[in-house]
């Protein structure tokens, strides 16, 4: 049972649930403009969790510490938010064009940003691993949202198996830190690292992790889903992987190195740099063959997240800091293309 304190720590998330839950009810219920109302509403329960973020403690946990709120996943989740508003309101029209406006879109997206909200205040391997799948599965779907179109039926079932793959090597990764230490929680996992160094089966179950995280962030050389999927999925969909999906991999990927792994920082420091050159390199070259938009925004992902890995490799608070920034200027500049490709009447090569 939910005490008030960690109902004050969840409250964000309720919120979402249960509009999520609300608006399937209301939905399927609706027989006039189900869309319309329900894309309002959608938006209306965005900005309301974002507003209950201002009540929200900032240093507080829930399950035993499994989920956890701080001043960084506050001002992260409520960037996401409203990064989440806008999307939800530039794709209105565009979904309406497109015969894509059916009431399930808004709530797919809501339980996503729920997965994604999940991630971010995630503090326990086995949370991490459940909010993962919230946020995939909800995207899957979202990926092949027409129907008709070869492009997008291959694109979800690429981006399904390659993301079932990745989840499972989370899981695995995770089933061998505990098999070493014990323990699920960050917390705990990082008092247990000082005392194990390199051990050689923790430092395999980081890089097996490192690696899943990596196919969430389009990283290379875990970024072979990308292309076809930016290209393959409506473009209401493409802002949204452009944008939301990936702050929260980032936050989830700087609570993992700074708190659990931190004392094994000779065995991922590699790995990261390794990643985040193969990824400018492998994102710049093969975006100057490119002819189609969003394949070439794809390549710019991936470019881009290279840039961001280097200011987390040194596990500093102002190179962390500085990465979240360039994230965040990133997200809303690509937003801003996405919101002009789909407001633009003309027909352009997007897919």
């Amino acid at each position: 049972m939910l005490n008030y304190n960690q109902i004050n720590t969840l409250l964000p998330e309720i919120i979402i649930f249960l509009s999520g839950i609300l608006l399937l009810i209301y939905g399927a219920f609706s027989k006039n403009r189900s869309f319309v109302n329900v894309n309002f509403l959608t938006i209306f329960a965005l900005f309301l969790a974002a507003i209950s973020l201002f009540f929200v403690s900032d240093d507080a946990g829930a399950f035993n510490n499994s989920f956890i709120n701080n001043n960084l996943t506050i001002h992260i989740k409520f960037f996401l938010l409203i990064i989440a508003s806008i999307v939800f309101y530039v794709s209105s029209s565009y979904l309406r064009k497109n015969q894509l406006n059916i009431f399930e879109y808004p709530i797919l997206l809501l339980f996503s940003i729920l997965g994604m909200l999940v991630m971010i205040s995630s503090n326990d391997l086995i949370m991490l691993y459940i909010s993962i799948e919230l946020q995939s599965l909800a995207l899957y779907v979202l990926v092949a949202l027409k129907k008709k179109s070869i492009k997008a039926s291959e694109a979800a079932i690429k981006y399904f198996i390659l993301g079932s793959l990745a989840s499972a090597i989370i899981l695995y990764g995770a089933s061998m830190i505990y098999a070493i230490t014990g323990q699920t929680n960050y917390d705990l996992i990082h008092i247990a690292g000082k005392e194990l160094g390199n051990n050689m089966i923790f430092s395999l179950g980081i890089v097996l992790i490192l690696s899943g995280i990596a196919f969430k962030l389009s990283a290379a050389p875990f970024h072979m889903w990308t292309p076809d999927v930016y290209e393959g999925a409506p473009t209401s969909v493409t802002t949204v992987f452009v944008t939301l999906p990936k702050i929260a991999a980032l936050t989830v990927l700087i609570h993992l190195l700074i708190k659990p792994f931190l004392y094994q920082l000779e065995s991922w420091q590699p790995i990261i740099i390794i990643v985040s050159i193969l990824s400018m390199l492998i994102g710049s070259i093969s975006a100057l063959s490119q002819e189609n938009l969003k394949r070439l925004f794809a390549y710019s992902t991936i470019a881009n997240i290279g840039y961001v890995l280097i200011g987390i490799v040194s596990a500093k608070d102002k190179a962390i800091e500085t990465a979240l920034l360039y994230m965040f200027i990133y997200t809303i500049s690509s937003l801003g293309v996405f919101s002009f490709i789909m407001f633009k009447k003309r027909r352009i090569s997007v897919g």
